[in-house]
């Protein structure tokens, strides 16, 4: 998803929950039926896209609601009879019913359900060919790694359509998803940046936690989805750095180291952590361990990139040899 994709789930969320809000002040003002009328639409809101988080941000919000409805709301995180579920972080699983799926006809069907994971909106098939790194695909080869989908989920005993073509773009079927982790890690992280502090810290630190690795990078996913990879590791590494920033601000040091070595394992090449990461045991006077940091940077640029660190990571080791022969 484009940096203004994401823009509009973030707008989409904060517009559910202003109506929300919205059927409460109707509500108190005795205008009933605008009141039904804005909580309508933020409950289809709520249904199609997955919202049902909002249900824990304001408990007596809701008590009002459920009053004010004329059947009892919903809203809670519903999961179709025969959903599936995919997770893409650390790897590539689909689960029919909560039993996984575990035979694949066709190598690139996986690519291709990752890929329409990736984009809910959908893909042209020349973009789906594109993205699954075969831009000479013909229409016939994608249709039969389509089909390679369906043949999967059929072996599996689940004779449901997964994709959709419409208006000639794939797309999954929402109605058929339960649940996919990197539209769950997109939605917390929208919901962190539009809430509160308080609210943004348990979004942030429910995000922090989907990202257990980074998107499936076995075989021909490594290559074929960089920027998306990329894209959602940054995502996790603004959520850490938040809530390091979060802690340390509350004056919760251990809280905030916590938070800057999980930044530090998500971006395991970013020098700025590992400075960050010097700078913090050095103030706690932790000197062995800022040591260590630095030479936890070099081994992971040696590894990853066959780099040395640069001179500003060189600069506080020397410091910090310094501040050492000064002691001794």
């Amino acid at each position: 998803a484009t940096v203004t994709e994401l823009d509009r789930l973030e707008a989409r969320l904060h517009a559910t929950r202003a109506r929300l809000y919205l059927a409460a002040a109707r509500s108190e003002a005795g205008e009933t039926e605008a009141a039904r009328e804005a909580l309508a639409a933020a409950e289809a809101a709520i249904q199609t896209h997955g919202y049902g988080f909002l249900r824990g941000e304001d408990s007596a919000l809701w008590a009002e609601l459920q009053a004010l409805a004329v059947e009892p709301l919903q809203l809670v995180h519903r999961v179709p009879a025969a959903g599936f579920e995919l997770t893409l972080l650390g790897g590539f699983e689909v689960r029919s019913g909560g039993l996984r799926i575990e035979h694949w006809p066709r190598r690139k069907s996986r690519l291709v359900l990752a890929a329409l994971a990736l984009y809910p909106r959908g893909l042209r098939p020349a973009e789906l060919a594109e993205l699954c790194g075969e831009p000479g695909m013909t229409l016939a080869t994608l249709q039969r790694n389509v089909s390679g989908i369906r043949q999967a989920l059929e072996a599996a005993g689940d004779s449901a359509t997964l994709v959709v073509l419409e208006d000639d773009r794939y797309r999954l079927d929402g109605a058929r998803v339960a649940g996919v982790d990197v539209w769950t890690l997109e939605a917390a992280i929208a919901e962190a940046r539009q809430t509160s502090a308080e609210n943004a810290e348990a979004a942030y630190t429910r995000a922090l936690g989907l990202y257990r690795a980074p998107l499936w990078e076995d075989g021909p996913a490594e290559a074929c989805f960089v920027a998306e990879r990329e894209r959602l590791r940054a995502l996790a590494l603004g959520a850490a750095r938040w809530l390091e920033s979060r802690r340390r601000t509350a004056g919760d040091w251990e809280g905030a180291l916590a938070m800057l070595e999980r930044a530090v394992a998500i971006a395991p090449t970013d020098e700025e952590l590992y400075l960050a990461l010097i700078a913090h045991h050095r103030a706690a006077g932790q000197l062995e361990r800022a040591r260590q940091a630095y030479w936890d940077c070099r081994k992971a640029l040696k590894l990853h990139l066959g780099l040395e660190p640069g001179e500003a990571i060189e600069a506080a080791h020397s410091n910090l040899e310094n501040r050492s022969a000064r002691t001794r």
